[in-house]
């Protein structure tokens, strides 16, 4: 034990050692002064930030399964339940797109195909639904949120007789649903689900 506490030890001061060398500022990485991943350069002598929600795909995608139930080349299977799929293709610039698709030909291929580029978490959404795991009409669409949010956000300016909890409560609730909302917006993936259900198109 006091052997492995000795090789952590050594191994963070080794760390700290790195850090003062090559004078890494201590401020915490934002958006603001990142930029996209030249793939065609090397990376040495560089700060490489990963997104944090991007880095379990990855990794899941190294463990995966080669699927050859279609034509394009590196993808591997994440999900399989029933009839449907999700899988994900490491793309020539190294991002990860996601699809579902369902199984045709005794799933020997697969056909009406739902692409989300690098949304995984609405391909998530997307292979629930279509594999039954989640009845879609649970799921608000995002005019049923914001009709929600209208709704509150009118009792909130106009009801006159409101408490303070239940005005409180109301502004818990606008935010929550801004936030949703936000958050499909920025995952263009998510209404796609919607737009492409009822086409057929393999690939």
């Amino acid at each position: 034990m006091q052997n492995f506490t000795g090789r952590i030890n050594n191994q963070i001061e080794a760390v700290r050692n790195e850090i003062k060398r090559i004078n890494l500022p201590p401020d915490i990485f934002t958006v603001e002064l990142c930029y996209p991943n030249d793939y065609n350069q090397s990376i040495d002598g560089k700060i490489v930030a990963i997104k944090a929600d991007m880095a379990a795909p990855y990794k899941e995608y190294a463990a995966a399964e080669p699927f050859t139930a279609c034509d394009q080349k590196n993808v591997r299977k994440f999900l399989d339940y029933k009839n449907v799929v999700l899988a994900a293709q490491l793309m020539g610039n190294g991002e990860l797109h996601f699809v579902t698709w369902e199984y045709s030909y005794n799933r020997a291929a697969v056909g009406q195909g739902h692409y989300f580029g690098t949304n995984y978490e609405a391909a998530r959404e997307d292979f629930a639904i279509r594999s039954g795991l989640i009845r879609e009409s649970n799921v608000l669409t995002k005019k049923q949120v914001n009709a929600i949010k209208s709704a509150c956000e009118y009792r909130y300016e106009n009801d006159e007789d409101l408490t303070y909890d239940a005005g409180r409560l109301l502004q818990d609730t606008i935010e929550h649903l801004n936030e949703s909302i936000n958050e499909r917006e920025d995952r263009p993936g998510a209404e796609k689900r919607v737009i492409s259900k009822h086409r057929n198109d393999a690939r």
